[in-house]
């Protein structure tokens, strides 16, 4: 019934591109608008729609601060607090929080009907943050580390992370129900059980997660070698999952100017229907992210790479001085993203993050 208003919608886009400009206030300062965008109960707003905060950004955002080492220990235990309140009685992590224009706030669990998985290991892999420094109430989350492992442990099955379509970032495809990119992010989590155990002196529980890390190790670090994926290769890279002999073979797979989401290779991933009728057959192979691309040059130049760090940085020169950060650009016209149903948002926090780190891992480089 709503294929011709989508058909309709589509074609009004298509043909009346220029009433659908961007009209996003010019960003100059990215500190200081980083800083406007973090939620004073924790965490920090997507973009500048300040409409809603995700997990999964925070998630990345954090990532790159440690490898900074400007992690904000205090602001760690606020965001993880939070999510921690708002843990469902089963274990479930929202993966997103919606603020109404009174600034009430609203956990979200599902995307589209589907529960989000990555959520509940992102909580884990977080609060282990909080383990390493030892003074700041991290025994206070075990109880709710334990679980969100109990939520998330019933869709493992035979070391491998089993999800439905739109259970975690990859939203825009068909899949089998396993996909790379969330097992990268389940087997940092073992290894984070483990370690957490180990703080809390659980020695059954600790040998427990050490065979279960060393079994999904061997079984998804052959595939992290063959994937077309970057995300998954470049959070193995992060997480020491792969040798350091790797980097620069997957390295020199990427032909593209822009990291891109999957290099070019013989597997065709096909679009999901709802895809399809927004008009964009996958965000993931025809969108640059740019946020991936500054995350592999802090990574780089984190694994003394820095000559490898300075190249991608001068590839990425497009996005130097932009007008403003926007989350998602158009690969064909390098421009932030403008179709029916999708649209590139200004101040995308995460990519403002990664982009300030870069920035200053670049300039102490060169002193």
């Amino acid at each position: 019934m709503c294929f011709p208003f989508i058909l309709c919608y589509r074609c009004i886009v298509w043909f009346f591109a220029p009433c659908f400009k961007q009209r996003d206030k010019t960003v100059v300062d990215y500190e200081a608008r980083f800083k406007e965008l973090q939620k004073y109960n924790g965490g920090w707003f997507r973009d500048n729609r300040c409409s809603n905060a995700t997990v999964r950004d925070i998630f990345y955002i954090f990532i790159i601060q440690k490898m900074q080492k400007k992690l904000e220990i205090k602001k760690l235990a606020r965001f993880l607090n939070k999510l921690a309140r708002h843990m469902s009685n089963n274990g479930h992590v929202p993966w997103c929080f919606q603020e109404n224009w009174m600034g009430e706030e609203t956990p979200v669990y599902k995307n589209n009907h589907v529960p989000v998985i990555d959520a509940n290991m992102q909580f884990i892999i977080m609060a282990h943050w909080l383990y390493e420094k030892d003074d700041h109430g991290s025994n206070s989350l075990y109880l709710h580390v334990q679980r969100a492992w109990q939520w998330l442990d019933i869709s493992i099955a035979n070391d491998t992370l089993h999800e439905k379509i739109g259970a975690s970032w990859e939203t825009s495809r068909e899949h089998n129900g396993i996909l790379l990119l969330s097992n990268v992010l389940m087997i940092r989590t073992l290894r984070v059980m483990e370690l957490i155990h180990m703080y809390e002196k659980n020695e059954r529980q600790k040998k427990l997660f050490v065979k279960m890390h060393e079994r999904a190790v061997s079984t998804w670090t052959p595939e992290i070698y063959k994937t077309q994926e970057t995300l998954p290769r470049i959070l193995a890279v992060h997480f020491n999952i792969v040798p350091r002999t790797f980097i620069k073979s997957f390295n020199q797979e990427i032909q593209s100017v822009w990291i891109p989401c999957r290099v070019e290779g013989p597997i065709k991933h096909t679009p999901t229907t709802t895809a399809w009728l927004r008009g964009y057959a996958d965000q993931h192979d025809t969108i640059i992210w740019p946020w991936i691309g500054f995350m592999w040059i802090i990574i780089l130049y984190d694994k003394n790479m820095n000559d490898i760090a300075a190249s991608w940085w001068t590839s990425y020169m497009e996005f130097h001085d932009p007008k403003n950060l926007y989350d998602i650009y158009d690969q064909e016209t390098g421009k932030p993203v403008r179709r029916a149903f999708l649209k590139g948002h200004a101040s995308h926090t995460l990519t403002i993050a990664a982009w300030l780190v870069a920035k200053e891992r670049v300039t102490n480089a060169l002193i």
